[in-house]
């Protein structure tokens, strides 16, 4: 016979679809924050605010990689060489999406060999191992460290390379002194970064910019990675105090209220990029609702119409940078904002089927190969 507590924690271990859905709507904004170099003179304020609405799309990806980071941490709980357990966590991090990193960067380094042979005339052997060659800081994942000057295959993958990087140093102060990293380092760094942010001269941090030592890339992915680690401890508060009816109620309600407030502050034209700055404090506040499981509105995206969401994500974000690029070689002369996304939809998802394909046959030879290795 199954009790309430039995159900409690089947749902404790399901999977989170919100967190799946919040992730497909913050790649479209993503992707929409992309169109800008469509826009028209006369749509200045638009792209302003286009473009700055991508900027807090991947604030928030950096937010749940940080929660799923103390997460991970504490279902293993390592004790021991820190630097090694650093690398290990890393390495699963990163085989976790590498197929799919790699079959999208190799798709965009195809259509951009193809793109440039038959555009310029040009095209010695040479020349085309110089591109080749660029795209290595790309290739091992540690162009953000500073190798602006290299060619970029897939430019949405700044965030990944900038997750990665900064995971490093973060994991391995988590398990060399978990209390210190936990109630001290973080929310005391994450707080400090965030203010340097909010007064930085330019209205936004650019990724690609050289801040003394480092990019704004990886200034951007402590921000967010921090943010993530409070984000768990203010869940794991939410998990203990939230135990009636009544307080779900008013967790759905405060949960709903930040949502609509920081999706209606990202798209209004009037708003300032400070403002966008006061109001984000509270999307750590929101995810942490989120991941909390103590909210109705997480109940609400259990069905079968969400279950294959995150790979859809992560298509769609992987491999929309190139069609943008070849979107704007399309229409350089100016084609109009609405053809010109309709084109880049359209290029988008014909690499996104080029992409689930390869995907597919890969995993299908690796299966074939396993099978002959077992056989054998």
């Amino acid at each position: 016979m199954r009790t309430n507590a039995n159900i409690q924690d089947r749902k404790a271990y399901m999977k989170n679809y919100e967190i799946s859905f919040l992730k497909f709507i913050f790649t479209i904004i993503v992707i929409y924050s992309h169109t800008t170099s469509f826009m028209d003179e006369g749509m200045e304020t638009i792209r302003r605010n286009c473009g700055q609405s991508g900027y807090w799309a991947v604030h928030f990806f950096f937010i749940v990689s940080g929660y799923l980071m103390i997460s991970h941490y504490f279902k293993n709980k390592p004790q021991f060489l820190a630097g090694k357990e650093s690398w290990k966590f890393i390495e699963r991090k990163f085989r976790s999406i590498a197929m799919q990193y790699y079959v999208a960067f190799f798709i965009s380094l195809c259509i951009y060999l193809i793109v440039y042979i038959y555009t310029n005339d040009e095209n010695t052997v040479s020349k085309l191992i110089q591109i080749v060659v660029g795209t290595i800081p790309e290739f091992f994942v540690v162009k953000q460290i500073g190798f602006n000057g290299s060619l970029m295959m897939n430019g949405a993958t700044w965030y990944i390379s900038a997750m990665l990087i900064c995971m490093i140093p973060l994991y391995y102060m988590l398990v060399k002194n978990p209390d210190f990293f936990l109630y001290i380092f973080s929310p005391l760094g994450a707080f400090l970064i965030y203010g340097f942010l909010y007064n930085y001269e330019s209205p936004i941090l650019a990724n690609s910019k050289f801040v003394c030592f480092t990019t704004g890339a990886i200034i951007r992915a402590f921000c967010g990675l921090l943010f993530g680690v409070c984000t768990y401890l203010v869940s794991e508060k939410i998990k203990e105090i939230i135990i009636s009816s009544r307080q779900q109620k008013y967790i759905t309600i405060l949960e709903a209220a930040i949502y609509i407030l920081i999706f209606y502050s990202l798209f209004t034209s009037d708003r300032t990029i400070k403002y966008c700055y006061t109001v984000m404090l509270l999307l750590p506040v929101a995810v942490a609702i989120t991941f909390s499981g103590k909210s109705h509105i997480r109940d609400k995206f259990h069905c079968k119409l969400f279950y294959g969401l995150d790979s859809i994500s992560l298509a769609l974000y992987l491999n929309h940078w190139r069609p943008m690029k070849m979107t704007e070689l399309m229409f350089s002369g100016g084609g109009g904002y609405t053809y010109s996304v309709a084109t880049m939809i359209t290029l988008t998802l014909i690499q996104v089927c080029i992409y689930f394909g390869i995907i597919k046959a890969v995993k299908f030879i690796q299966k074939e190969m396993d099978d002959k290795s077992r056989d054998t």
